[in-house]
């Protein structure tokens, strides 16, 4: 059998080629010769848009799971949450393994043998916060050390030079609440649909070697189809809620759509763009107070004048007001989706979100800034468009048409 040994401190070169052997062969299809074959139950969370797992709902914006939906297991002194499904499903496999295990029908094993949680949901809003105050933090050191802060008289010298330095090209690569749940800072954890039964390392390939060649692996497969769950092919211990197994179908709503995956998604998870330009405004707000706090005078030739801290509602009606701060709100989603509209197509973007208004505005940019292809005006959707002209075969008449198919194959592979 293929050994998979290399870990986070592994040279390179051996690095890289382990992680290809573990891709290649690790939970292989009995019979197939690589991993192109997965076994039933085992699925690849690294891979295209199963990235996004738990991170985006079907039409790609990214959600967060609401806390009121979320129950709690204890177990000892911990307490673990997650969303019900998942609990249940867990309870119910814990079950069969401790009877399978005093009839002494699997092995005794640290792992597949007395089912436990090890990790479940944990909130990435806190860590989000933390993030972002570092961000401010870090740009405020910045600004000092090359003393840009004596150029900043109030609020609005503050985030004109905040939001310079931010669309600037060397800088931090997401700022928004969006970005940040998208980025690989944010996991399936962070959505109450995953739990982990062990605590191993996923960087470390003979972790992941011990695990599945335990004795009792194939039957945690078969235990895993059978109450609802995925395993993770690429961190073997972690189980994914399956939204699409009929064994979950108990938990699967009615509601607005024909879709039960959909419905799901809608009850137990609400759209994270709504509050990124409130988070933005915030930021700067947090920032500016947090200079005048350190620095609270500045002067003028031979005056000394003092920084007045501000109030969020002040900054957004009195200093900028909306129609500014939707502009920097798309200039900074374009720079986090690395620059894929022009500037020509951002102004009509912008215009129209300024005329739509504060209400409808987040919903219509993120439209723009999920799927980007979509949108006929897009660069992405012109290139698109451009290498499919190539195909003599391919009617461009139908090729609209053909970029949504795509986008709906792509959601449905996620659940």
């Amino acid at each position: 059998m293929t050994n998979f040994n290399a870990t986070n401190y592994t040279n390179l070169r051996d690095l890289f080629i382990d992680r290809i052997l573990y891709e290649a062969f690790a939970l292989a299809a009995p019979g197939s010769t690589s991993g192109a074959l997965t076994p039933v139950g085992v699925k690849d969370y690294w891979s295209r848009e199963n990235l996004l797992y738990g991170k985006v709902d079907k039409s790609f914006a990214a959600i967060a799971v609401k806390k009121v939906a979320l129950t709690s297991y204890s177990q000892g002194n911990d307490t673990f949450m997650a969303l019900p499904g998942v609990i249940d499903s867990f309870k119910q496999m814990k079950t069969l393994f401790m009877q399978r295990s005093r009839s002494g029908l699997i092995a005794k094993d640290p792992f597949l043998n007395n089912l436990e949680i090890k990790r479940a949901f944990s909130n990435p809003d806190m860590d989000y916060n933390v993030y972002l105050t570092e961000v401010i933090e870090n740009f405020n050191k910045q600004i000092v050390g090359a003393q840009k802060d004596l150029a900043i008289k109030d609020a609005k010298d503050y985030i004109k030079i905040f939001f310079d330095h931010c669309l600037s090209g060397n800088t931090v690569p997401f700022l928004t609440r969006t970005a940040y749940y998208l980025s690989n800072r944010v996991s399936a954890l962070n959505s109450g649909l995953s739990i982990e039964i062990a605590d191993l390392d996923p960087s470390d390939n003979s972790q992941k070697q011990k695990f599945i060649d335990s004795p009792n692996f194939e039957f945690f497969r078969e235990a895993a189809i059978n109450f609802g769950f995925l395993i993770d092919k690429n961190i073997p211990w972690r189980l994914n809620y399956d939204l699409s197994s009929p064994v979950n179908k108990e938990y699967m709503l009615f509601g607005p759509s024909s879709d039960p995956v959909s419905n799901f998604l809608s009850a137990n998870f609400y759209k994270i763009y709504y509050d990124d330009l409130d988070y933005l405004v915030s930021a700067c707000v947090l920032g500016y107070n947090t200079l005048a706090n350190f620095r609270p005078f500045y002067r003028e030739g031979v005056c000394t004048f003092e920084r007045k801290k501000v109030e969020k509602s002040y900054v957004v009606n009195e200093i900028f007001g909306v129609p500014y701060w939707i502009r920097k709100y798309v200039l900074v989603k374009n720079k986090e989706n690395n620059h894929q509209y022009t500037m020509g197509e951002l102004d009509k973007i912008i215009f129209n979100a300024v005329d739509l208004g504060n209400s409808q505005a987040p919903a219509y940019i993120q439209n723009k800034f999920n799927t980007p292809y979509t949108f006929e005006g897009s660069t992405t959707y012109q290139l698109l468009r451009r290498e499919f002209a190539q195909n003599n075969d391919f009617p461009l008449d139908k090729f609209h048409e053909y970029v949504i198919m795509l986008i709906k194959k792509s959601t449905d592979r996620i659940y």
